[in-house]
């Protein structure tokens, strides 16, 4: 048993985002990231009942960093013998990135995205904006929303391109017939998807 977050990000020389965002900063801090898809079941509806945008992917986010808070203790209770209360060498080593604060970023059903992940694009539009500011001439904040814009694009093409590999392999799996190995049907798919990708991405 372990604790295996999706990235480790060790963040450096990245301001603040200004005004501040209400997702996990990672621009100057060291901090563990966790991506989690949401699909539309009835935790999701339930928490989307209040019409709030994003109240949905809001609700999953908020469960990741109590979830690797609790993951921490117990694997110090069975491994160290950690007593209750006290603070065992896994919620340590957890409490040195962002005192255990583990940004979550979740991506819903209608490839919405949580306030974590809105962060995470900031974050990286700024470090980009900085880096072009050194020999483009062009206002700071026009080249942050450039880059912000084209990371946008990418990102709701992957999300799109990930859905439809979902939604493809559901169909699939329903045909159980040998007419065609399962191997084939696996490359076709990733094709399938592929195409899509290349056919309707946004730019």
């Amino acid at each position: 048993r372990e604790i295996r977050p999706d990235l480790a990000v060790y963040g450096a020389n990245v301001a603040r985002r200004e005004p501040a965002g209400t997702g996990v900063d990672i621009g100057e801090f060291n901090t563990l990231i966790d991506v989690k898809t949401h699909g539309p079941t009835k935790e999701y509806f339930l928490a989307a009942r209040d019409n709030v945008p994003g109240a949905g992917v809001q609700s999953r986010q908020l469960k990741v960093a109590p979830g690797y808070r609790n993951h921490a203790r117990a694997l110090d209770q069975e491994i160290h013998d950690t007593a209750t209360g006290e603070v065992g060498p896994v919620e340590a080593r957890l409490n040195e990135f962002q005192r255990g604060r583990v940004s979550g970023p979740v991506v819903g059903p209608y490839s919405e995205v949580s306030p974590d992940f809105a962060a995470i694009l900031d974050t990286c539009a700024t470090r980009i904006a900085a880096d072009r500011g050194r020999y483009v001439c062009r206002d700071p904040k026009v080249l942050k929303q450039l880059a912000l814009q084209s990371l946008r694009q990418e990102m709701l093409a992957t999300i799109d391109k990930g859905w439809a590999a979902v939604i493809i392999n559901g169909i699939e799996n329903q045909d159980q017939g040998p007419d065609e190995p399962r191997r084939r049907r696996g490359q076709d798919r990733q094709w399938n998807c592929d195409e899509h990708h290349r056919r309707h991405r946004r730019r």
